[in-house]
């Protein structure tokens, strides 16, 4: 999960559902690859946890032991 989260903040492209990976310019394409092969390709699975890497750092800034360990 922490590898799909990674590729989703680096703006890999995401591929439709039971589609292949096609040629893509720069070097992160073996890593969606690999996802697909892991069955993470789904669209949803990857719009949720793009929401979550996105909208972590607000949750924790809100919480007290984020705070006491800042």
């Amino acid at each position: 999960m922490l590898l799909a989260a990674l590729l989703l903040v680096c703006g890999a492209p995401v591929p439709a559902q039971g589609t292949e990976v096609g040629p893509v310019a720069d070097d992160r394409a073996p890593l969606a690859a690999e996802l697909l092969d892991l069955g993470l390709a789904d669209r949803h699975a990857f719009v949720l946890l793009r929401d979550l890497v996105e909208t972590a750092p607000h949750r924790l800034a809100g919480s007290p032991g984020y705070a006491a360990a800042a």
